[in-house]
Formats: structure tokens, C-alpha cells, sequence
């Protein structure tokens, strides 16, 4: 968040539905040496998804998502 803040750039937002039915938001800047910083949050209606699945699950999912889809 600091780094946010120190560079004043764009912020995008892309929401993602994993495998497991979880929407995750990432929120991603580039800094001004072409560096891209992101922050991603999971949703769901039933959070007792989220702590079955287990957090690296999900960045696993996530992270196979992104690579997909950019």
C-alpha cells in the first residue's frame, strides 16, 4: 500500500471466478520501471469455502487464472 501511494499510478482492477467458485478481485499498478504490484482479496457467500480450500490453493488457482487470461 505504501507503494501506492509513493508512485500516484492507475489502478486496475480484474475480477477473476476460480474453479472453486470464488471471485477474486486483484487490483495491479505498474510503477514507473514497468514493475507491476498487485494486491488480490477472495469473495464468496460462504466462507467456510475459503478456509476449506486453503489459502495457497487459491493463490494456485488464481495465479493459473491470471496467466490464462493476460
Amino acid at each position: 500500500m505504501e507503494t501506492i501511494y509513493q508512485v500516484q499510478r492507475k489502478i486496475r482492477v480484474h475480477a477473476y471466478v476460480l474453479d472453486c467458485h470464488i471471485v477474486t478481485m486483484i487490483y495491479m499498478f505498474d510503477d514507473k520501471n514497468g514493475n507491476t504490484y498487485y494486491l488480490d482479496r477472495p469473495f464468496t457467500a460462504c466462507p467456510e469455502v475459503i478456509k476449506k480450500m486453503g489459502k495457497q490453493c487459491i493463490h494456485a488457482d488464481m495465479h493459473r487464472k491470471v496467466a490464462l487470461f493476460h
